[in-house]
């Protein structure tokens, strides 16, 4: 990551070693700042979030969310009409996870 004033800029990739989840959304915890909160900008922090080689059953894409006044993003399918709590279903052994974006602090 990199923060400008109040700007943090990150970029990284993750690789799902194992996984056992049937179900649910799963959480990336201990981003380096908390994501700004009490104004017209907080939680509207959206990254990019790219699932490579998953073997689930989902076709949807993926969004990453930060929540307002949060060090937790979270990744939900989106269908481009809405988004669910069933992400961790596309992660098996040897799923990367790639990430970008901004958000405010």
């Amino acid at each position: 990551y990199t923060k400008i004033g109040r700007v943090v800029f990150l970029k990284g990739a993750l690789k799902v070693l194992s996984q056992t989840a049937t179900g649910g959304r799963f959480n990336l915890l201990g981003l380096p700042f908390s994501s700004t909160a009490g104004t017209e900008q907080s939680g509207a922090n959206i990254l990019q979030c790219q699932i490579v080689s998953g073997t689930g059953t989902q076709a949807s894409g993926f969004i990453a969310k930060l929540a307002a006044g949060s060090t937790t993003m979270t990744v939900q399918t989106y269908s481009g009409v809405g988004q669910s709590n069933d992400s961790a279903v596309t992660l098996q052994t040897n799923t990367f996870i790639h990430i970008s974006g901004y958000y405010l602090v």
